[in-house]
């Protein structure tokens, strides 16, 4: 993992406990600026995407997947670094070339931008199948949730877990279902998602069963 840089670092431990709880939006809201600016093609993954498509939780970055040439991640720096981060070309290039994570601080906030490339079918898909939607007052290019709910499964966290869960449960209507299964046997998680679909079917009983 490349890209911490002490003068971020020291701005983000300066800030206090109220900005930290109050400057997410914010934040957020100046990743998408500098991605849509900076014409790379993108999609924002991870917690970012569990929010629109899931439930409220908290995260500490903002997952991203790009797909550029070196001019195009030059553009990008640029943007980032008029837009107060701290980062430089070669790292994120570097990042890429070693399949890693390219960790991008901002002087003024406490939160991150983790970048990454196409590393695998899962990121490709996420780029290829990405929707351009509103998310915290501004549009930006997301993965769509059936995408995301292999992703998850495949990563295997509780955290994950529960965001595919409140994803099934709130995307019911509107999620391709032989999609999800065609790609979770493809990515050897059918397993995870029978045991999580299993799990809401049981608290959908349960509440039926309350409200009467």
């Amino acid at each position: 993992m490349t890209g911490y840089n002490g003068r971020a670092l020291d701005g983000c431990l300066n800030l206090s406990q109220k900005e930290i709880n109050t400057n997410l939006e914010s934040f957020i809201e100046l990743v998408i600026e500098c991605l849509e600016e900076s014409n790379i093609e993108y999609v924002i993954i991870g917690g970012i995407a569990s929010i629109k498509w899931g439930r409220p939780r908290t995260t500490s970055d903002v997952d991203v997947i790009i797909n550029a040439e070196k001019e195009k991640i030059d553009s990008l720096v640029k943007v980032l670094e008029k837009n107060g981060f701290d980062y430089r070309t070669q790292d994120i290039i570097v990042a890429i070339q070693e399949k890693s994570l390219a960790t991008v601080l901002h002087q003024n906030f406490p939160y991150k931008i983790d970048i990454q490339g196409i590393y695998e079918p899962l990121n490709e898909r996420a780029l290829k199948n990405r929707m351009y939607l509103k998310i915290f007052n501004r549009k930006a290019y997301l993965e769509k949730p059936e995408d995301l709910i292999i992703a998850k499964l495949k990563y295997g966290s509780e955290t994950d877990f529960n965001d595919v869960k409140a994803i099934l449960l709130r995307q019911k209507e509107s999620l391709d279902g032989s999609y999800i299964q065609q790609f979770a046997q493809q990515e050897g998680v059918l397993k995870e998602l029978e045991i999580c679909e299993n799990q809401i079917e049981k608290y959908r009983k349960k509440s039926s069963k309350e409200e009467k």
